[in-house]
């Protein structure tokens, strides 16, 4: 076969190897990583790890194949060794800056499921009412 052939196909499994590598960790760790404990995490939260890990899926995806034909021809074994490693490189650095911000969205929901909203008054004519501040309002 051609180098060339030997090259796409050596590219395509390696960056989706490490696709799916990295996509099967934001999926089993994001949801700990969102809540916080151990514990069995609530359906609302698998739903939003598993949309966040497809739209990860698909972001890799699309620029894997779209970058396939990137590049000069390789014509011996030595160009085409460079050329996959400079196609592989350019997508797992790709894929890092992904994952970094794939981690930096679970803290965000994790920081916005921590953070409660200020107690009402469960009536209007509660005594004491607590205000926004955390304060009864008869202080």
């Amino acid at each position: 076969m051609d180098t060339m052939i030997w090259v796409y196909l050596s590219y395509l499994l390696a960056t989706i190897l490490v696709t799916i590598l990295v996509a099967r960790t934001l999926a089993k760790q994001g949801a700990v990583f969102i809540t916080g404990t151990d514990t069995t995490p609530s359906p609302i939260t698998k739903a939003k790890t598993h949309l966040l890990v497809v739209g990860f899926y698909l972001m890799c995806v699309g620029l894997i194949t779209f970058c396939l034909r990137q590049g000069d021809a390789a014509t011996d074994a030595k160009s085409g060794i460079e050329l996959f490693s400079t196609k592989v490189g350019g997508m797992v650095l790709f894929i890092g800056v992904m994952h970094f911000l794939m981690v930096w969205v679970f803290a965000s929901m994790r920081r916005a499921a921590n953070t409660r909203a200020p107690e009402r008054p469960a009536y209007i004519g509660q005594r004491n009412p607590v205000l926004p501040t955390g304060k009864p309002a008869s202080e």
